[in-house]
């Protein structure tokens, strides 16, 4: 057996690695025999020859469990690891085999995929906080009831016992002019706008949580799968190692180091799963669904595959528009700036019943009288006729004139304003889209295939002797960044999407 000497860089390696204590050997934090821990997860869009699309640590996608299942609370089984590096996730159980968790598109068909545009209808449709938010447009119309109020008529009774011997009965009416009715039901027309506009921005608003919901799922997906990956190779380079170390070629160190590294990749690929169950369980709340109702997102394409279409990926067949069209699109569709706009016809409105109240409304007032005539008689009966106006000298509405005045200016320049914040929001949102955009392009061009290419060089490498199990860890662990750094250009371009859709106001896609 080689003398146990490893050089430097060896050390400074086993130094990154060691982020967990020896004592994490002992545990394992992934067995595919807990039912408990089958996740759905759907395949990618177009099937994979390669072995990581299928991990043999993880479960059957077949024996998914039922919603009453997932309801359970989740727990993780642990069991040391032996001797030989053997996976308890990857060891045969009556009821899972060892059948790969990620299933293949053939046993998947697309039909049964949850697309983004399929979230969105059923999220608006069957969640009760949109049901709460259009119950307000019932709340609106009752501005169209209040314009055609009016004072209701009064009762008038008269009684001069003693020194007329007179008395009157009848009803007092204040007559309204009719422009002040039409006035009203104007203002009330422009406020029910308004309010329409109110509603459709707080929809806007949580069709933008329905999004970053499903974004949540395909990234949780992709870093799981990521992860396993990540898993299958330290176990297969544990293998090599263990193989080595018996054969006298490495030291046992080597062997030390890809069993720890096995161990810390266990950890994290559980954590990816729990990943997935928290984001499809917030999921399913957006669409008011079971909380532990089964769900399939679909993956993304392979990064070989550019031409495949995907809700999550960019189209690279088709140019950007440029930012002033975003920009010109902002501007008229922006339900911040329609809301500023119709704030402005609903204070005009409100100007014109202000101008229309400056002359008072009338107030007319009939009935019987008798007169008893006194000291002799005879006594007296007929009709009266009343009529009391107020005369506009000193209240001409003019305080509420000024004030609504004054609003209108303040409205207008608070256009401007929001103007000013939309066209920062569009700019903003477009260089980040195009930012991720060539990021994702980068990944799938020439990035993502060479670390594939380095890692595997590396293995086979510490296969044959050339180089040392630090240098091909390493090589793992690169590669497994360059996913990860794919998987986050990917999920900063869905959040690109979803702002540059809340700053333009309308859907892109």
């Amino acid at each position: 057996m080689i003398p146990l000497q490893p050089k430097r860089r060896m050390s400074a390696a086993f130094g990154l690695l060691c982020t967990l204590s020896v004592s994490a050997l002992d545990i394992r934090c992934f067995a595919a025999s807990d039912p408990i821990l089958r996740p759905a997860i759907s395949p990618r869009s177009q099937p994979s020859t390669s072995t990581s699309d299928l991990p043999p640590s993880a479960p059957s996608s077949e024996a998914t469990p039922s919603g009453s299942q997932l309801a359970a609370p989740i727990t993780i089984p642990r069991s040391s690891n032996s001797t030989t590096g053997s996976n308890p996730a990857t060891e045969q159980s009556p009821a899972l085999g060892t059948t790969g968790m990620m299933p293949t598109q053939a046993s998947s068909p697309n039909g049964r995929y949850f697309r983004l545009g399929t979230a969105f209808n059923e999220s608006f449709m069957k969640n009760p906080r949109t049901a709460a938010i259009r119950a307000q447009l019932g709340i609106n119309k009752a501005a169209y009831y209040d314009a055609t109020v009016m004072t209701n008529p009064s009762l008038m009774r008269d009684q001069g016992y003693i020194a007329e011997q007179s008395r009157r009965f009848g009803s007092v009416h204040t007559y309204e002019p009719p422009w002040k009715i039409v006035f009203r039901m104007l203002a009330a027309k422009e406020l029910f706008k308004e309010g329409k506009l109110e509603i459709l921005n707080t929809l806007w608003q949580f069709r933008n949580d329905v999004r970053r919901a499903y974004t949540e799922v395909v990234t949780s997906q992709e870093t799981y799968q990521t992860l396993s990956d990540l898993a299958d190779l330290t176990k297969q380079l544990l293998e090599v190692t263990q193989k080595r170390v018996t054969a006298g070629a490495v030291p046992a160190l080597d062997e030390l180091k890809a069993r720890l590294a096995l161990s810390q990749a266990e950890i994290e690929r559980t954590r990816g799963y729990m990943n997935i169950q928290k984001a499809k369980q917030h999921l399913n709340v957006m669409l008011a669904r079971q909380v532990a109702q089964a769900i399939e997102i679909p993956r993304l394409p392979l990064f070989s595959l550019r031409a495949e279409k995907s809700d999550m990926l960019p189209d690279f067949s088709q140019p950007v528009p440029p930012l002033s069209s975003y920009i010109e699109q902002a501007i008229e569709n922006r339900l911040e700036l329609r809301i500023a706009r119709q704030q402005i016809k609903v204070t005009e409105a409100q100007l014109r019943t202000a101008y229309g109240n400056m002359i008072p409304n009338p107030s007319f007032g009939a009935g019987s009288s008798q007169a008893g005539n006194p000291p002799s008689g005879p006594k007296l009966s007929a009709f009266y006729v009343a009529v009391n106006v107020e005369m506009p000298a000193f209240n001409l509405n003019q305080g509420e004139i000024v004030r609504l005045k004054a609003t209108i200016n303040q409205w207008k320049l608070q256009f401007q304003a929001n103007k000013n914040v939309v066209t920062d929001d569009v700019t903003k949102a477009y260089n980040d889209l195009i930012i991720a955009r060539e990021r994702i392009r980068q990944y799938q061009d020439h990035t993502l295939a060479e670390s594939e290419e380095v890692a595997r060089l590396a293995r086979r490498s510490y296969e044959v002797g050339q180089s040392d199990i630090a240098s091909a860890l390493l090589a793992l662990q690169a590669n497994v960044i360059t996913r990860s750094q794919y998987i986050q250009a990917v999920t900063d371009y869905a959040q690109a999407v979803t702002n540059l859709e809340q700053a333009v106001g309308e859907p892109l896609q």
